[in-house]
């Protein structure tokens, strides 16, 4: 038997990073590619790595890069390998620079807020969390357009606890109103419109 084996190179490796990059900027403005490509590590469920990473960047070895940033990136690997005390702590940290320098970063404070909003969810501090998305929501409405895939998160993040609070009706509206922004905003097919229907 002869067996013909076809290989074709693509680029599609190139393109989906070209993707996720324009993707994150359009989520977070500033943020330099060294963060984005830790961030794209715990997205590929690599905390371990990304944490490797992060803290590389976090002691100093590279100076010019952007200590908030990397100190919610490092809560984010936390967040994800389930060490909500530990995430919470580093959140708190890019919380903290980000209300101490002048100007204050007050859009980026959402990001933060939101997370500590979702650690605060998972914890089972309803009320609380709550407060912090509320928060959150205040400033994207202050900051980003109403279109914008952060609005849709926060939202997102209401309906679940009024899902809690077993407000089913309130909860549906409000997931119903984060469809529709996610929809506008990616365009087309996005893991965070799957995630909205379920």
């Amino acid at each position: 038997q002869i067996w013909l084996i076809k290989i074709i190179a693509t680029n599609d490796g190139e393109l989906i990073m070209e993707k996720y990059i324009e993707d994150t900027h359009r989520q977070i403005e500033n943020v330099s590619i060294s963060i984005i490509f830790g961030k794209l590590m715990c997205d590929m469920n690599e905390w371990n790595q990304s944490q490797k990473y992060f803290e590389f960047l976090m002691n100093g070895l590279s100076c010019n890069e952007d200590s908030a940033w990397i100190e919610h990136s490092m809560g984010q690997v936390h967040h994800w390998k389930g060490e909500w005390n530990e995430a919470r702590i580093f959140y708190d940290r890019a919380y903290d620079r980000m209300m101490k320098v002048d100007p204050i970063r007050m859009k980026d404070s959402a990001l933060v807020l939101t997370n500590i909003g979702e650690i605060l969810h998972l914890q089972g501090n309803y009320e609380e969390s709550y407060e912090f998305h509320q928060k959150a929501l205040t400033i994207i409405k202050q900051y980003y357009s109403s279109n914008h895939a952060y609005m849709a998160n926060s939202l997102e993040n209401i309906a679940r606890i009024d899902r809690r609070r077993v407000k089913y009706d309130e909860a549906l509206i409000v997931l119903r109103e984060a469809l529709k922004i996610r929809e506008e905003y990616y365009n087309d097919y996005h893991v965070d419109i799957e995630m909205n229907l379920n």
